[in-house]
């Protein structure tokens, strides 16, 4: 049984404490599955209409990376969420990769400002 599959059973079978929860969205996001995060954030925290702005900003960085990434590749998300600070960031590394069309120096480029997010994962790893 692989990792996904067990902490799945205990989620089912009521021993999924906040801990699992947290350890299969990270597995979703390992893997660069979006559509399964969000899927997975959503059965957690409530439909997109009963999950607040304020329940969204304070999940982790990666989430809050990864769903803002999940909005800007998705032509009908599922879910949206937007956060000014975290867009304007999105938005500089869009334009950042923009200026290299060499993905060897775009890739340079971009690990000096963005090798700590979750996008750099998704893109470049």
């Amino acid at each position: 049984m692989d990792a996904m599959t067990y902490l799945e059973v205990l989620r089912n079978n009521g021993q999924g404490t906040e801990a699992v929860k947290d350890y299969i969205l990270c597995g979703y996001l390992i893997d660069k599955d979006l559509d399964g995060f969000v899927s997975a954030l959503l059965s957690y925290y409530g439909t997109p209409d009963s999950l607040s702005q304020n329940v969204c900003d304070s999940l982790p960085k990666h989430y809050r990376e990864a769903l803002t990434l999940y909005v800007h590749t998705r032509s009908n998300p599922a879910f949206v969420y937007h956060n000014s600070v975290v867009d304007m960031d999105f938005e500089d590394l869009q334009a950042l990769e923009k200026q290299y069309p060499s993905f060897t120096e775009r890739k340079i480029k971009v690990y000096d400002q963005y090798s700590g997010t979750y996008w750099w994962y998704y893109e470049y790893e």
